[in-house]
């Protein structure tokens, strides 16, 4: 049995704790309708997805770094986690491949 409030003219089903996973889903594949929310969740959206992106970038470097035996100072570490420029990442990320040493992947470009 599911409860129901009068609300805005009309019988709407109340959440009950058990039903709260079903809202969740349906809110999940909610498309906004007016033109202002689709152009900031799409930029909110763009945005994410680009910090992903750097973040997972400079991730690699450090793994690719460690699985070579190439150690890292906790200064330049940081460095690379907080570079947010990709084109550089990627650039540092080709270098790690190959480096004798930290200093040879982390430079000015």
């Amino acid at each position: 049995m599911s409860l129901t409030l009068w609300l805005f003219g009309e019988w709407r089903p109340v959440v009950s704790p058990g039903n709260h996973l079903a809202t969740r889903m349906k809110l999940k594949n909610y498309e906004f309708q007016s033109d202002f929310a689709r152009h900031y969740y799409g930029r909110g959206k763009a945005e994410g997805m680009a910090e992903g992106k750097v973040e997972g970038e400079a991730e690699m470097i450090l793994t690719v770094l460690a699985a070579r035996g190439v150690e890292v100072s906790d200064e330049v570490r940081a460095r690379i986690r907080s570079c947010t420029d990709l084109k550089v990442l990627k650039e540092w990320g080709r270098r790690a491949t190959t480096a004798a040493s930290v200093d040879d992947v982390v430079i000015e470009l």
